[in-house]
């Protein structure tokens, strides 16, 4: 057992774009939403670096909360979002999501292993994958889901669809 309490920066930053990759929410943010919560009341992106490749460790792990409804996630998911933007103003003094990433900064901000692996085990599970795949096959947009108040009735409808394409 190693006694590493902490990831580096961009360890971190790999174990979360793999989980999203692996969950499709990475491709329903992109395809389906098209990064609805990153923007602007103009509809403009607010930091065009995740377009360039270089998406940031916050940004990558945050899941907006129409999605989260959606996913019917646990609480202690936007719990430790929460945790982890106190300590990166705390260490950084910087928002987390808009300004950009220095070197500098990804030497003081090393996560705390126990909270981006709460991240991965609260987004990583089978019934998210089922969800997204259908939310993403079906071209479904969590806003219009949240706002028309129907996530139990998309949740049922999706493990329906995998039980149907299961067997």
């Amino acid at each position: 057992m190693s006694g590493r309490q902490r990831y580096e920066y961009d360890e971190a930053l790999a174990l979360a774009e793999n989980l999203m990759q692996k969950t499709l929410i990475r491709k329903y943010c992109q395809t389906i939403c098209k990064g609805y919560c990153c923007t602007n009341l103009l509809g403009e992106c607010r930091d065009k670096a995740c377009l360039r490749g270089k998406r940031k460790l916050m940004c990558s792990i945050y899941v907006c909360d129409e999605l989260l409804k959606v996913l019917n996630t646990p609480a202690y998911y936007r719990e430790t979002i929460v945790d982890l933007e106190l300590e990166w103003r705390k260490k950084i003094k910087t928002h987390p999501y808009y300004a950009p990433v220095r070197a500098s900064d990804k030497e003081k901000f090393k996560p705390q292993k126990a909270q981006i692996d709460r991240i991965l085990k609260a987004l990583g599970r089978r019934r998210i994958r089922i969800i997204m795949r259908y939310l993403v096959l079906r071209k479904i947009k969590a806003k219009d889901i949240w706002y028309d108040n129907k996530t139990d009735l998309i949740r049922r409808q999706a493990f329906r669809f995998y039980e149907r394409i299961k067997k």
